[in-house]
Formats: structure tokens, sequence, C-alpha cells
């Protein structure tokens, strides 16, 4: 019986990558999961490490889940000059205090509030250096970071032209 498995292992194996689509070793997409609030915070750690960032957030949801995250993005804004970061948020009064508090300080700070009647589902879409990361907090505390140059330049894009669409806001 072993014998007859090794013969036909080849076979099986074949008819297993011909039913089951596999990545390619060099495969120009990376996906990547985080669960719990130390993956979340890496993936923010990454995403301050960066050049540029945009975001569609949340603020009400990340206070209330992260709520460490502003002096990490503050703390970011002074310590990595380079970093320029715009930011479609919600409405709120959340918003408002959190920006008016910590961002508002910060030149590379730039931010729109969405109309009233968008809800924002994902605590936070990040669009940074190639990639596009995902924080969830509905359930539990997951992200996922999906790195894949066209998608990033289709994300920036869309954003841009939203950005360009919006109207300015004061505090």
């Amino acid at each position: 019986d072993m014998k007859k498995l090794e013969d036909n292992m080849p076979d099986i194996v074949k008819a297993i990558y011909d039913t089951v689509p596999v990545a390619k070793e060099n495969s120009e997409v990376e996906v990547r999961y985080y669960d719990g609030s130390r993956g979340v915070k890496t993936i923010y750690e990454d995403a301050l490490s960066s050049k540029e960032l945009r975001s569609y957030v949340n603020m009400d949801i990340v206070a209330s889940v992260f709520p460490e995250n502003a002096e990490l993005f503050n703390t970011a804004l002074r310590k990595n000059p380079e970093l320029k970061v715009w930011e479609i948020v919600d409405v709120s009064e959340t918003s408002k205090h959190l920006i008016k508090e910590f961002f508002s300080k910060s030149s590379n700070y730039k931010f729109k509030f969405t109309p009233k009647t968008l809800a924002l589902t994902s605590a936070d879409v990040l669009i940074y250096d190639g990639k596009v990361g995902i924080v969830n907090a509905s359930d539990k505390k997951t992200g996922m970071v999906i790195t894949n140059l066209e998608y990033y330049n289709n994300s920036k894009a869309i954003f841009d032209f939203i950005w360009e669409l919006m109207p300015e806001d004061k505090l």
C-alpha cells in the first residue's frame, strides 16, 4: 500500500495543484492578516513610517477601540518630518476634538470630513507605500495589508479624486 501511495503521489499532488489556485512564488500580490491590538498597531506603525499616508478613518471607532492611536499619530508627525497625512474623517464630535487637540498643530496633516450621510464601517483604510491596510474593529480587532502596486495606485487615485471633490473643512 505504501509503494502504491508513493508511486501515485506525483499524480495526487498534480491533481491538487490543478484544482486549487496557488499563488506564484514571485507573486505581485501579498496579503498579510493581523489579529488583536498588537497586530493592528503593527499596521499603524508601518503606515506612519511612510512619507505619504492617505486614510479613510472613522475616528469614533478608532478612539473607542484604540485610544492610544491619536498619540501614536501625533508622535509620528513630530518624529517623521517627511510624513504627510491626508485623512477623510467621519464627521463626529470625537473627530473634531481629536483633530483640534492633536493633529491641527501639524502642517503635514490635512483632513476633510465625510458628509453626515456617509457611515464608514471599517475603523480605518490606510493607503501608503504600495500598500492598502484595512483595520476592522466590529467584532474583534483585526487588520490586513494588501501589497500590490496596481491596487495601491488605483486606491490612491480614487482617494485623490474624492479629496479634490470635497470642500475644505475648518474646525
